[in-house]
């Protein structure tokens, strides 16, 4: 049986999605059978006894990079709360640029949800230095007809620095947000726990996907998901067809038969995925919300 329905776009996400008005249509079919497995053969994973009781130290995170992504920002034009906010913090190490060495030791650079460029900004930081940014004040950023700008941004320095951001939705006093990401973090295969307690109440998907497959019904999927309960018992698959590298799926649409807590087990598939990059798949965060009082975002696990 397979049933089909439009879950609407909000453009980017990764952690920070809020059940929000949406833009464009993503393509999302829903079917009660297992999917059958795709050529890459990422659904299924392998796991070995471990060597020795003590397990090795994971690399560390957090630190200072060169290259921060933030894979989604959203501002509501109509409204003067709803905002994306970010911050750009030096380590007390970094030396300004003085004109002979360089012009400027930070790059900021806006995409809309199709990767198109929309605004550049450069500047500098001496050591200890923060550089807040509202995306509010950003110009030049593309508006949807629904009033909300949305896009992804980029920031490059050229010493290492730290990056973080925040979604605040003024309308549910709600906020969501935490580091920045970095490319090494993408990943192909993602978990993502998801709750649903009714219409807008629940968990949304934000999903950042490096150059996807397009959105047309005869188009390869970009993204495919099977659903689990808590028990472990499947309950259905779907696929998402889509010309937005960053969208937001509410759990509500792709979760059939009104299961309320259970795993989404997601595979990010792009145009990348036959020239063997390197850095070929994508970013998932989930955002859970209950009776508009609260929302909790986190980043979803890579299973690579």
């Amino acid at each position: 049986m397979l049933r089909t329905l439009t879950a609407k776009a909000l453009g980017l996400a990764v952690v920070l999605a809020l059940p929000l008005p949406a833009a464009a249509d993503v393509l999302v079919e829903t079917s009660l059978d297992l999917l059958p497995e795709l050529d890459r053969g990422t659904l299924t994973t392998q796991s070995e006894e471990p060597t020795s009781a003590h397990p090795t130290a994971p690399p560390k995170r957090n630190t200072a990079g060169y290259d921060w992504f933030i894979p989604r920002f959203l501002v509501n034009r109509r409204q003067t709360g709803d905002t994306t906010l970010l911050a750009i913090r030096a380590p007390g190490s970094v030396m300004p640029c003085d004109g002979s060495i360089c012009a400027f030791n930070v790059e900021v650079l806006y995409y809309d949800v199709r990767n198109v460029r929309q605004h550049v900004d450069h500047f500098n930081l001496s050591g200890h230095q923060v550089q807040t940014i509202n995306v509010r004040d950003v110009p030049g950023l593309a508006v949807d007809p629904d009033g909300f700008a949305r896009g992804m941004i980029r920031v490059v320095t050229n010493l290492p620095m730290n990056v973080d951001y925040f979604q605040v939705d003024t309308s549910q006093n709600l906020a969501t947000g935490g580091e920045a990401l970095e490319v090494s973090d993408l990943c192909e295969t993602w978990a993502a726990r998801f709750l649903t307690f009714g219409p807008g109440q629940g968990t949304v998907l934000s999903i950042f996907v490096r150059e996807p497959r397009g959105g047309a019904p005869s188009d390869p999927p970009t993204v495919v998901g099977l659903v689990y309960n808590e028990t472990g018992t499947f309950i259905n698959s779907f696929t998402v067809r889509t010309d937005d590298w960053a969208f937001d799926v509410p759990v509500e649409d792709v979760v059939v038969g009104g299961t309320q807590f259970g795993t989404i087990e997601l595979t990010l598939f792009d145009e990348r995925d036959d020239a063997g990059s390197p850095y070929s798949g994508g970013l998932v965060t989930v955002s859970h919300a209950a009776e508009n009082r609260f929302s909790i975002g986190s980043r979803a696990y890579c299973t690579d």
